[in-house]
């Protein structure tokens, strides 16, 4: 029998967790946001990734408009196109998953 929280009250969040904003209840980041121009590559991604110990990448365009979200995972589907040499990703430009 699969698990189901929406059934136990004791799992559900009380109406003063419900009622905030994200912000307001501090989940996820809302400053020093790390962004990367669109015309940056897949290296600088890894590199960001590793250097900033995040998961995921707001992509701007030239107006600093965010234009995507480039992950983790997306790097990593990008890897399994190139199962003979994972260098090659490093220097082609990254593409971003609409949001």
């Amino acid at each position: 029998m699969p698990l189901s929280l929406q059934n136990d009250p004791k799992l559900e969040l009380g109406p003063h967790v419900k009622q905030r904003s994200l912000s307001e209840a501090k989940v996820g980041t809302w400053t020093n946001i790390f962004t990367l121009p669109h015309k940056s590559t897949c290296g600088d991604a890894i590199n960001m990734f590793f250097d900033k110990s995040i998961s995921c990448i707001p992509i701007i365009d030239d107006g600093k408009r965010v234009i995507g979200l480039l992950s983790k995972a997306d790097i990593m589907s990008e890897l399994i196109g190139h199962p003979t040499n994972y260098l090659e990703i490093l220097d082609l430009p990254v593409s971003v998953s609409d949001f």
